[in-house]
């Protein structure tokens, strides 16, 4: 109930949801980037670096959450499927945007698929870490 926005949970924890907000502002923007890059590296006819960027740019502030749409819109555009839409809550559908352009259905491949390139995100990420980490080390000799 952390973050609902109905009047019942409109206090409960609204300080945490703002903090978490807070805290996920950068690692999200960093993941979104290391998606892109990954989608770049992998050589998967499946994957496109071009689309990823092209999505992010336009998609990633369709998401009611100001962190969540950065990483969703990268997936889907890298993927070249569509994320998002509407969701039942407390049983009344909400609508909600898409995001990316369905250039084919999902399938179940594509659950490995997302694994794949977030794996490959996440070495790019710890690659960029070592890289900052050496180049910080040699400039404190």
């Amino acid at each position: 109930m952390v973050g609902y926005k109905s009047e019942r949970y409109k206090y409960f924890g609204r300080a945490a949801a703002l903090i978490d907000d807070a805290v996920n502002f950068l690692p999200a923007r960093l993941s979104a980037l290391c998606i892109i890059a990954a989608a770049y590296i992998l050589r998967d006819p499946v994957f496109s670096g071009a689309d990823a960027v092209r999505i992010y740019r336009r998609d990633h502030k369709k998401s009611a959450s100001p962190n969540a749409g950065h990483p969703e819109s990268a997936i889907a555009g890298a993927m070249g499927i569509r994320l998002g839409g509407g969701a039942v809550y407390s049983g009344r559908f909400l609508p909600k945007d898409y995001m990316g352009d369905r250039k084919r259905p999902i399938e179940a491949k594509d659950i490995p698929r997302a694994n794949t390139l977030m794996i490959t995100a996440s070495v790019v990420a710890l690659v960029v870490f070592l890289l900052l980490i050496g180049f910080v080390w040699i400039l404190s000799w």
